[in-house]
């Protein structure tokens, strides 16, 4: 599904829902994450992942990680595994947290 626009570097996390890697976006040279999201069990829960997706691409905030892109299959009845591409972060929130300290 990703195809010939990004090359993937390296995996930086893997997690219930899927793996995480680092990527180059090729027609650019923007380092990316792409996260892999599956499997689904039910075409419902497809449906409906996809669908807060898409409302994450529309929200930017600051100190949020913007999504760049969704690839997703062709059709439902091949929807396996969606793919999220967002910014690289060079860090985790768990490193974050545990080398600063909370204020109120």
């Amino acid at each position: 599904l990703l195809g010939t626009q990004y090359q993937v570097l390296d995996v930086v996390g893997e997690g219930a829902y899927g793996i995480v890697c680092s990527a180059v976006h090729r027609p650019s040279g923007r380092k990316v994450a792409i996260k892999k999201i599956a499997p689904f069990d039910h075409s419902m829960f497809c449906l409906r992942t996809l669908r807060e997706l898409k409302l994450l691409k529309f929200l930017s905030e600051a100190g949020i990680i913007s999504v760049l892109d969704i690839i997703k299959p062709p059709s439902l009845e091949a929807f396996k595994e969606v793919y999220l591409i967002q910014e690289l972060m060079e860090t985790d929130m768990h490193r974050v947290i545990r080398t600063q300290d909370l204020s109120d």
